[in-house]
């Protein structure tokens, strides 16, 4: 390993750590955003004429009816049952004995098979430390059980994702070896910095976000622009 890469590698690595800390601060909060922006929606609209109100109702209704029509169509299109359409959420399946059933699927098209090789690997032995079953099997605490079990959740978040710096993150601090950095190590580093970035990006460009955030007037432009997206309706103010 050159300098170079040495050296590159290390500035990467605090890149990556500090990019998805930011990810992170904006996950955690985005459901309380989303929870007090809600909560002051709600609260303007309790306060309207009911006329108003039955408008915006109207409003409402119709695009829930044209959003579950444009699901119902894309799962006729695509074969599938309206419910499986939808996203789901990762979630842990115990273990039934064969190991390639705990292997999510890498949904990144553009993994190429050696950093896709070098995914599968870190993923499994990161959960052959992690898996709650071995967990449990070695005498685990409860505190520390629980501790291995978000970890495995991350790691299979994170091979789904085709996100080598999380599974090379764990690694670390499972005390597992891991390869030492090369130039395509640097690449998927890279790679992963940049989408976790577009994954930032995505979230503070939500309109609850924008509120959550920003100060009297951004907050008063969101509430404004939420009533007229969602609605169709000019709310003229927000001092309710």
């Amino acid at each position: 390993m050159s300098k170079q890469v040495k050296l590159k590698f290390k500035k990467l690595l605090k890149n990556a750590e500090f990019v998805h800390a930011d990810l992170e601060y904006h996950t955690e909060l985005q459901p309380d955003a989303k929870q007090e922006f809600f909560s002051i929606v709600n609260k303007i609209f309790q306060q309207l004429p009911l006329e108003e109100k039955n408008k915006i109702n109207e409003c409402r209704d119709k695009k829930l009816r044209e959003e579950n029509e444009k699901r119902v169509k894309e799962a006729e299109e695509n074969d599938e049952s309206p419910e499986e359409a939808e996203e789901e959420e990762i979630s842990y399946t115990p273990d039934k004995g064969d190991e390639d059933s705990e292997l999510p699927e890498i949904e990144n098209p553009d993994i190429s098979p050696v950093k896709g090789s070098e995914l599968k690997k870190l993923y499994y032995r990161v959960a052959d430390k992690t898996h709650p079953d071995k967990a449990a099997g070695r005498g685990a605490s409860e505190v520390e059980a629980k501790r291995l079990e978000k970890m495995f959740i991350s790691a299979q978040e994170a091979y789904k994702d085709g996100n080598w710096y999380v599974l090379y993150s764990l690694a670390i601090q499972l005390e597992i070896e891991v390869p030492n950095p090369t130039k395509e190590t640097l690449g998927w580093l890279e790679e992963d910095i940049k989408r976790t970035m577009s994954k930032i990006s995505n979230l503070a460009s939500l309109i609850t976000w924008s509120w959550y955030v920003g100060n009297e007037s951004v907050k008063d432009h969101a509430i404004k622009s939420y009533f007229l997206q969602a609605y169709d309706y000019k709310l003229e103010s927000t001092d309710y």
